[in-house]
């Protein structure tokens, strides 16, 4: 999986022996992105990424439904959100949007191919990417 952040980048490479494994990593910088090559790297269905993200296991971010047809709602308990980035599954930004403090934020994806895609929510202290699957 390759990180980038402006003109910094690396390569981390996870090797995996069970199932359901979890790898916690610091690329050395907050990566803004993230790319993973297909042709060079297995990718299963179930993998979640998250980046910049001190409790992993409970983020407080909540995105549904998944997968979506439409419409996707992002909820956040505080206002805090300032960007939201939709990026394809290289890590490519498709579409940024900047909502304002807002608790909530409904994201138009009906425009949008049928894929896996990820959110890159922002807020002023942390960043959550979550993956979503598009009918």
């Amino acid at each position: 999986m390759a990180f980038y952040a402006g003109d910094q980048d690396t390569t981390i490479v996870f090797n995996h022996h069970y199932s359901g494994e979890e790898f916690i990593v610091e690329p050395g910088f907050l990566p803004d992105s993230i790319a993973i090559d297909p042709e060079l790297w297995l990718i299963t269905g179930n993998n979640q990424y998250t980046l910049g993200v001190e409790d992993l296991t409970d983020p407080p971010v909540s995105v549904y439904p998944n997968p979506v047809t439409d419409r996707i709602t992002i909820s956040f308990p505080q206002n805090g959100f300032t960007i939201i980035t939709l990026m394809d599954l290289q890590g490519k930004t498709i579409v940024t949007f900047s909502p304002g403090s807002v608790s909530s934020y409904q994201l138009n994806l009906s425009n949008y191919a049928s894929g896996l895609y990820f959110i890159l929510i922002e807020t002023d202290s942390h960043r959550y990417l979550e993956k979503v699957l598009k009918h």
